[in-house]
């Protein structure tokens, strides 16, 4: 009996520890820790003046959705090839399967008339 073409899962793991990381990248970045803390510190001293501005996280926003846009493009481009593989072996399969019944069937009409 052939083997069935097992599907891949790395590029699910892949992403999964790219997008991990790029919002590791994000949240730990020190525009965005800085933010809460500003707040915090406007809340209990309100003549302080300071706001926490959002524009400081621009960065760290924009690069935080450049990569998981990079995450996941790489995703699709690895699950296509990874398809195309899979869908390779599963028609080199059919065609092993195909010659056997060719092969067990032609040796049984030899075996048929070799008997007649």
């Amino acid at each position: 009996m052939p083997s069935l073409p097992q599907p891949d899962f790395q590029p699910f793991v892949r992403l999964a520890q790219s997008n991990f990381a790029s919002l590791s990248e994000f949240w730990l970045s020190p525009d965005v820790v800085q933010q809460p803390l500003a707040v915090a510190q406007r809340l209990f001293n309100p003549n302080s003046g300071g706001t926490a501005n959002l524009a400081s996280t621009a960065e760290p926003l924009s690069r935080l959705v450049r990569g998981l846009t990079e995450n996941y493009s790489r995703f699709f481009s690895e699950l296509t090839q990874s398809g195309m593989s899979l869908w390779n072996q599963a028609q080199a399969a059919a065609g092993d399967a195909a010659d056997n019944v060719v092969n067990a069937t032609e040796g049984t009409s030899r075996r048929s008339r070799a008997a007649a």
